[in-house]
């Protein structure tokens, strides 16, 4: 078993040690990531902007109800 002082330099050495990927990203592959996560995060912001008295009641309620009140 290793000792936890040396878990630090036994994981920094071996992701040192790691050999390279040889792999190419298309370039336009970031427009399409950021066209699809785009709207995804506009349509999440808006629905928690709508329901955040909803959302912050529920959160409310599921406190009290782990806290045993």
């Amino acid at each position: 078993m290793v000792p936890k002082s040396l878990m630090f330099p036994v994981v920094l050495i071996g992701a040192m040690l790691v050999t390279p990927l040889y792999a190419y990203v298309d370039p336009n592959a970031t427009g399409l990531i950021s066209q699809i996560a785009g709207p995804i995060l506009v349509v999440a912001a808006t629905g928690v902007t709508f329901l955040r008295k909803q959302i912050s009641t529920g959160v409310r309620w599921l406190v009290e109800r782990v806290r045993g009140k």
